[in-house]
Formats: structure tokens, sequence, C-alpha cells
């Protein structure tokens, strides 16, 4: 069945990487199956003001704007949104401005989670990690937050907090496997330039690697029913797992099935 929490990642991936479009559309996707949890439709419109529709974005986050857990997140959405228009109202500006102030004070860990999200998609570690951190300390060292914190570490650009990340992605994944942490693992092992023999020694540390192979099984099942059109993506998913594999055969089972969907895809549009 399809994985809620690894179509999130997915689309916090497709926003990392740029892939504007495709946020926009898994989001939308997202809505429509599972609910009309707010934090899909702060995913659209983020998507949509990155490709410049400022206005259709902006009408999206006036309407979640006093959802709470998105309610940070979306306040500095329209700030970034309005400073993005050819004329800025400076005086909307800073009634927006003064309005995260006053709400980060009170502000739920769910809805710092979802700032420092947002201020690391945009490139802005450093105050991403700052709201991170307090959410980590509100929460009593929350899982996804210490996960976040470590993709913020790892994209940093600084040595000193990009050596750091492994060991927060080894914490964040202690519980379970978790899609957004493995696809964070596996950055930390390029970064570190050991990507694939590290990855892989990762993955078979404990000898069983069931829940890795469950959580591949739902990366799948989300890319073809969000990028059912998208053969190059199933490719180079099979690519990076199969250079990691060994020779597990249920990890190779999961990849092939990537190959196989990336050819009958590839075969589909050549007709």
């Amino acid at each position: 069945m399809e994985d809620e929490e690894t179509t999130l990642a997915l689309i916090r991936c497709y926003c990392y990487e740029k892939y504007f479009n495709h946020a926009v559309n898994a989001a939308a996707a997202s809505q429509r199956k599972f609910s009309n949890d707010p934090i899909y439709m702060f995913f659209h419109a983020y998507g949509n003001l990155m490709q410049d529709q400022i206005q259709e974005a902006s009408i999206e986050l006036d309407t979640i704007r006093d959802s709470r857990d998105v309610s940070l997140c979306t306040l500095m959405a329209l700030v970034f949104a309005e400073k993005k228009k050819t004329n800025p109202d400076k005086e909307v500006i800073q009634e927006l401005d003064a309005k995260v102030k006053d709400d980060r004070k009170s502000a739920s860990p769910k809805s710092l989670y979802y700032a420092g999200m947002f201020l690391w998609l945009l490139g802005r570690n450093d105050k991403a990690r700052e709201y991170t951190e307090r959410m980590i300390k509100l929460s009593s060292g929350s899982r996804e937050g210490i996960i976040l914190k470590a993709w913020i570490d790892v994209t940093s650009g600084k040595d000193a907090y990009a050596r750091k990340a492994g060991k927060y992605f080894d914490e964040g994944l202690k519980e379970k496997a978790d899609v957004f942490a493995l696809m964070g693992k596996a950055q930390y092992y390029e970064y570190r330039q050991n990507y694939y023999p590290g990855l892989w020694r990762w993955l078979t540390r404990d000898g069983d690697i069931s829940e890795t192979v469950k959580q591949l099984s739902n990366l799948i099942s989300s890319l073809e029913i969000l990028e059912p059109h998208n053969p190059e993506l199933f490719y180079r998913m099979s690519l990076a797992f199969t250079r990691v594999c060994g020779r597990n055969e249920k990890v190779i089972e999961q990849t092939f099935r990537m190959v196989e969907r990336a050819f009958s895809v590839a075969s589909e549009t050549q007709i």
C-alpha cells in the first residue's frame, strides 16, 4: 500500500532538487489520495511560488495561514512571495514579519519543524538549524527533527557541520527505516566520497535489511503513482541502489522492478 511518509519524502526531495513542477503535481495527487492536510497545500503553493506564479501561490497560502501546524512557514512564504513581486509592499512585509516574530514565540514543535524545512529549502541553513534545534528541544528529541537537522548540516556547505550529519541520520534511523533519512544518508556518503560502499555497509549493519526492502517497495509504489511517465527517474533510482546492493537478492528484486518500469515507460513513449 502507498505510504504517505514516502510520498512526503519525495515531495521534499523534489523541492530540494528544484523540480518544482514535480512537487506541485505530487502535492496535488497527495491531497486527492490521502487527505486535505494543509502541508500538501503548502508544498503545492511553494512549488508554484518558486515557478514565479506569485499570485496563485499567495492565494493558496492565504487559505492556510491560520492552520496551526503550517502557520509559521506559511507566513514566511507570504513574506517571500511579497518580496518577489515587481513592486513589493513594504507595509505588508512589515506586518507579516511582525506576525512571524509574534507567532514563533508560542509555535508548536510541528510548526517550528515546517518553518525550518521552508528555510532549508530556501538555502538559509543557519536560520533553518535554529528553528529545527528549537523544535528538537521542545519535542524532547523528535526523530523527524533530527533527520531534518542532518539534512541541513549535510547540505550546509560547511565541513564542520556536514561531518556531523552522519551520526544524526543514524540517530533518526534507530527506530525504523525512513525514506527521507535513507536519501539523506546517501547524500552524506556522497559528500564523504564513499557513497556506494558506505551506504551498503550501513544498510547491512544489522544483517537484516527487510525494513529497507519495504521502504524501497514503498518508494517504487510512490514513483509509479507520482512519476508514471518518467523512465529516467526510475533508471537513476535503480542504478543507485543496484550499486549498493552487493548480491542481496531482495534488494536486487526491487531494483529490477525499477529497471522493468523504466524500460516499459520508455517503450510506451516511443510508440
